[in-house]
């Protein structure tokens, strides 16, 4: 200690120059307890460089050409060297991957989900005008939407990526349902222009009401804390009125000029037509005689699903949004596999105490103390190493004191304040990015950790994170002086926002669900028959839940949106089909009656708008991201559901409860039995 220290390169100034020089390097640093998993793997097969961005580059136009710069650097090094394997990683690397695919499917989905509509129409309405009156009103809205977004600054993030296709998908329903109706009454010989007026009158209104519901529907996620889903709910609920007004305008219009085949004179979908016709047919009579079974055998399907709802979990991981294939994929698992993970999680440690002496965190006791707490939680499954100050500390110890030869654990802290004071002041001679200075600040009153745990998912992480906090609480309970302790890092704010991303959405559905029966119960004038309706309405959202509990599947983020984004399919469903049903019964008609008309004709039409439905949603079975593929299936789900709670489930219930339509002529109840 009289010598001074004499501070030396541990290789020199030279990298190695033979192979048993670079082996012996290896082993050292294998060995080594700061080098070890976090920068070498134990099998001396890995290796990682850790660059430090400045802070100032945060935007991701700032980010692109710095991350291209270095993946194509990394590319020439393994031209170079034959048999090597490197990657970037980190979390620059993985936003410029992510928003690099989002940008390229945006630009995609919209023209491919336009050209799958393009052939459902055509096969549907085998007609020019039945595909471009329906494309030409939903594209307008779309495009405005977008413009909406665009003159109010609003940037694609991997929540509203969606956005168009949605307001394509979903726009188009209404005006199916618009030329449907001006087509039956063309078959019934009315002429064009009053055929126009029928359809407008009849089913306008039933329009006017779904997109209301489904706008209120998205409405609802303004409620939740997190600003990129408000603002998605938002622009999802202002879009799907301006999709409404272009379809209330320009639908009829474009009828009126330049007409639309009757229903049956579709040439090569005649065949379909009558076949669903004869289908339809034999549905409504089986439940115009049965029911009461029909509607307790789907209510007990429901609830055979309703079991399965417990066992679905919310969870969610960072890696889940990076597309199969992508190179950064590959390096994530080579890190998880290999080192200690991706994951970084900080936890401050702050003496808060005014009795403190000054610079508390040289004091051994409390260094322990750290100590300790780091060690529980290294013991916890998944985490993997830690980054502090303690590990340099006795690092330093180690080497000041020459403890090869000597008998000396390498694991242990400075025994004074004075020793603490002295290694702190060796290792800040490093510099500003010196561990000392980047984890214990200038007056030594607060520390830093730096955990590395395994991609969790959010549920296992929040877990842990409650875990830490009681550790932190039971180490420093009698400590000499007060510690408060907080887990906070990039990890922990992503795991944590996106796990309240999902439960508000999941909050936003009940919201809806409650304002949806409002709104029903206000237009239709009647609230038994605003609770009839919401039955069926709520089937769709249990039968997905409860399969995805059934599978052992956990709701992440766009999963969780297709409960919202189902809830308004399902209910525009059963409003054209309430809608129609109430004109059957102002006019006079019998239940029964009423429920043959309308199932054969507002049910042709619901079935028709599912099918667009399916093969528009359908196009995110081509995405690259695997929530957006889950989103399609789920979505599919969701639409199946709804049919079949609209075309079993409802007339079932209207048979059944027989609720009194407000407007209609006053005739004696008639008893149905099965």
């Amino acid at each position: 200690a009289d010598e001074g220290i004499v501070i030396e390169p541990i290789q020199g100034s030279k990298l190695p120059t033979t192979d048993a020089e670079a082996a012996r390097l290896l082993d050292e640093a294998k060995e080594h307890p700061l080098l070890r998993n976090t920068l070498v793997a134990p099998t001396g097969a890995v290796a990682c460089i850790v660059f430090k961005v400045a802070d100032d580059i945060t935007k991701i136009s700032d980010v692109r050409p710095l991350i291209d710069e270095i993946n194509e650097s990394l590319r020439a090094q393994e031209r170079s060297v034959p048999g090597s394997s490197l990657h970037l990683l980190g979390p620059h690397a993985y936003r410029t991957t992510v928003v690099r695919v989002m940008i390229r499917e945006e630009l995609r989905f919209a023209p491919l989900t336009a050209l799958i509509l393009t052939i459902v129409l055509w096969l549907l309405f085998r007609s020019i005008q039945g595909v471009l009156i329906p494309l030409c009103s939903v594209g307008l809205g779309a495009l405005w939407t977008l413009a909406v977004m665009a003159l109010t600054g609003e940037s694609i993030n991997i929540i509203n990526t969606i956005t168009a296709t949605l307001i394509l998908v979903i726009g188009v329903a209404d005006a199916i349902h618009m030329m449907e109706r001006y087509r039956q009454e063309r078959g019934r010989g009315v002429l064009r222009r009053e055929a126009t007026r029928r359809a407008l009158l009849w089913v306008g209104g039933a329009c006017f009401l779904t997109s209301l519901t489904t706008s209120v529907g998205f409405g609802t996620l303004t409620s939740a804390e997190l600003d990129v889903l408000r603002r998605f709910g938002i622009y999802c609920a202002v879009g799907v009125m301006i999709t409404f007004s272009t379809t209330l305008l320009f639908v009829p219009w474009a009828l009126d000029r330049f007409g639309l085949g009757a229903q049956g004179e579709q040439g090569g979908n005649r065949a379909f037509g009558a076949w669903l016709d004869r289908v339809l047919r034999r549905q409504a009579d089986f439940v115009c005689r049965y029911p009461r079974s029909t509607t307790v055998v789907s209510l007990l399907l429901a609830g055979i699903f309703a079991l399965g709802i417990p066992k679905a979990k919310v969870d969610n991981f960072i890696m889940e949004y990076v597309p199969r294939g992508e190179p950064i994929l590959a390096a994530h698992h080579v890190l998880e596999n290999e080192l200690a993970g991706i994951v970084f999680l900080d936890v401050l440690l702050d003496v808060v105490s005014d009795a403190a002496p000054s610079e508390p965190w040289i004091e051994p006791s409390l260094l322990r103390r750290a100590a300790g707490f780091a060690d529980h939680i290294l013991e916890e499954p998944g985490v993997h190493s830690v980054e502090s100050p303690l590990g340099l500390l006795r690092e330093l110890r180690y080497v000041q004191r020459e403890s090869k030869a000597s008998s000396l654990e390498r694991s242990e802290l400075p025994q004074s304040r004075e020793e603490a004071a002295a290694l702190l002041l060796l290792g800040s001679m490093a510099g500003e990015d010196s561990i000392f200075s980047t984890h214990l600040s200038g007056d030594r009153r607060r520390l830093r950790m730096t955990f590395r745990v395994a991609d969790l998912g959010a549920s296992a992480y929040l877990d842990l994170e409650k875990r830490m906090n009681a550790a932190i609480a039971e180490v420093f309970a009698d400590a000499p002086y007060s510690v408060e302790g907080v887990v906070t890092g990039t990890s922990q704010v992503g795991y944590a926002g996106i796990d309240s991303l999902i439960r508000d959405l999941l909050r936003s559905l009940v919201w809806a669900f409650a304002l949806i029966f409002v709104t029903l119960a206000v237009l239709l004038r009647s609230l038994p028959l605003a609770l009839l309706s919401m039955g069926p309405n709520l089937v769709p959202v249990v039968v997905v839940l409860g399969a995805m509990g059934w599978a052992q599947q956990h709701l992440e983020t766009l999963s969780a949106m297709v409960f919202s984004i189902g809830l308004g399919i399902a209910v525009d469903d059963t409003i054209h089909y309430v809608a129609r049903y109430c004109q059957e019964v102002r006019a006079g008609r019998s239940a029964e009656e009423a429920v043959r008309r309308t199932t054969e004709h507002t049910g042709r039409a619901i079935i028709v708008t599912s099918i667009v439905l399916l093969c528009g949603f359908g196009v995110l079975y081509t995405s690259q991201f695997p929530p957006n593929q889950s989103f399609a299936v789920l979505a599919s789900g969701v639409i199946g559901a709804a049919v079949f709670a609209d075309l079993w489930m409802l007339p079932g219930l209207l048979l059944w409860i027989r609720p009194k339509i407000p407007g209609s002529p006053s005739r004696p109840e008639m008893i149905v039995s099965d």
